[in-house]
């Protein structure tokens, strides 16, 4: 597991937060009667499950497109479609993402199942001659990325794609994907439709609590799934300035790399604002109002300025982040660096105002 657990209070926490300095990030002893209850009120009925409802009913169209191409392999409109409906599914799973390292998607590893990025194109091509077999233990060689590549990227053309699809071990593992994508977003979901009162009705501050919790996943995903994912690691910030346009998100599809990007970035706004999912316009409690009953306002509105000029950078980018890092890679690095400036904000200014203990190690030299 990528989490480890706060053994003790006394365990001090060193976390890197950039250009390798580390930083106490110890939280106070701090109690106060915020309405905890409320603000996961908010989380679960306005975002999460709302956005898990959604994501269901993606997933079964992806399901019914899937099951016609394979009975249609050699039709281009239907690959179309199931292409169509993996799009959907990708955009909407953005707002899944953010949850899915949280109770039951920790057990089963669910968001790396679902969207780890480069798929293993080596085992795909084996499963496909006969060499292997699908596996589920194999984290990236399932989910989007796999069934992306698949339909955008095994040929160069789509005659090609649909010549090579048509084989019995192609369609196969086509299903296969599709299913496990099913099965473990079933097993999710359903956790979260079953554990509503634990989830919600935890109004204490442990390092264990509900709320608790959900901010570290909330800023590990910030972290890790946006920052490090999307734009770090295809950028070279990690690797000496050796970029890897290759290992962008949806670099298969092309020109869908910015949308996915947004998409998530939305998410981030939903959750640490409180805002609807699919409804701007409805904001309950939230992180954000938490900050504020802390008597840390100005934090708070730094946080979403910060957000906004995330937003307006990313809207500049290309559609598709390989041709940006092509073309003209210090845009996605400048993209990153403000993003990098909110997650001290949010690991160390916030947790501490909070009094969280953040749960997870960076590995990446951040």
């Amino acid at each position: 597991m990528y989490r480890l657990l706060i053994l003790c209070t006394s365990l001090l926490f060193l976390i890197s937060c950039g250009g390798g300095d580390f930083s106490d990030n110890t939280p106070p002893n701090l109690s106060d009667d915020f309405d905890r209850v409320e603000c996961l009120s908010n989380i679960y009925d306005n975002i999460a499950i709302l956005s898990f409802q959604e994501f269901q009913l993606k997933l079964d169209n992806l399901d019914e497109s899937s099951s016609y191409y394979i009975q249609n392999p050699s039709d281009i409109t239907a690959l179309n479609s199931l292409r169509s409906s993996w799009l959907d599914a990708y955009l909407v799973w953005q707002h899944i993402e953010v949850f899915s390292h949280f109770g039951k998607g920790e057990d089963i590893l669910y968001g790396f199942k679902m969207n780890t990025y480069p798929t293993d194109v080596n085992r795909t091509k084996n499963i496909i001659n006969g060499i292997a077999q699908f596996n589920p233990a194999f984290l990236d060689n399932q989910g989007f990325p796999a069934l992306e590549y698949l339909i955008y990227g095994i040929e160069v053309s789509d005659e090609e794609i649909l010549n090579t699809l048509s084989s019995s071990s192609s369609l196969s593992l086509i299903g296969d994907i599709v299913s496990e994508m099913k099965s473990n977003t079933s097993l999710v979901y359903g956790w979260w439709l079953k554990n509503r009162s634990m989830i919600v009705n935890d109004n204490s501050s442990t390092a264990t609590s509900s709320l608790n919790l959900l901010i570290n996943d909330f800023i590990y995903y910030y972290e890790k799934g946006f920052r490090t994912n999307k734009f770090g690691i295809p950028a070279g910030y990690f690797s000496g300035g050796q970029t890897f346009p290759e290992k962008t998100e949806g670099y298969y599809a092309g020109n869908i790399s910015r949308s996915l990007a947004l998409s998530s970035l939305e998410s981030i706004y939903n959750v640490f604002e409180g805002r609807k999912y699919n409804d701007n316009t409805v904001i309950g409690e939230s992180m954000y109002n938490y900050l504020n009953f802390l008597q840390e306002g100005a934090l708070a509105d730094d946080i979403l300025v910060k957000l906004d000029n995330i937003n307006i950078s990313i809207n500049n980018l290309d559609n598709d982040f390989a041709v940006q890092i092509e073309t003209n890679n210090d845009e996605i690095l400048n993209t990153f660096n403000l993003i990098q400036s909110v997650v001290a904000k949010f690991k160390i200014d916030m947790t501490m105002a909070m009094g969280v203990g953040i749960d997870y190690i960076s590995g990446d030299g951040d």
